[in-house]
């Protein structure tokens, strides 16, 4: 079911647009901030639910700003995941190139046969 949620500074209201008419309907009563729980879902690599946690904090403020650092942890995470993928593609091409230069600039034996007298 879709649903569109409306986050105002005391209550969280979870609703779903009514079909006919531009509207939407509230569905769940009412969820008063102060008393709202936060939910956190682990997903495994295959992005499989594989455990999950409530928390409650004891204040809105709190809980909002542990949900802005989970988030920032999770964004810097990522931006550095990105630089790392970045570095590795940077250093295959240059192992490439010093390897295809190392290659034509080797100074090459060639074998000679002895003169014969």
């Amino acid at each position: 079911m879709d649903v569109y949620c409306f986050l105002f500074t005391d209550v969280l209201l979870i609703t779903k647009s009514v079909k006919r008419v531009e509207k939407v309907k509230v569905i769940r009563q009412p969820l008063v901030i102060h008393n709202v729980v936060f939910l956190l879902i682990y997903l495994n690599e295959f992005r499989c639910a594989v455990a999950s946690y409530c928390f409650q904090a004891n204040s809105g403020t709190q809980g909002r700003s542990w949900i802005e650092a989970i988030h920032n942890a999770q964004n810097q995470l990522q931006r550095l995941r990105s630089e790392s993928q970045r570095d590795d593609t940077d250093d295959r091409d240059e192992d490439e190139t010093e390897s295809s230069m190392s290659t034509s600039s080797s100074p090459s034996l060639q074998h000679r046969e002895p003169l014969e007298k």
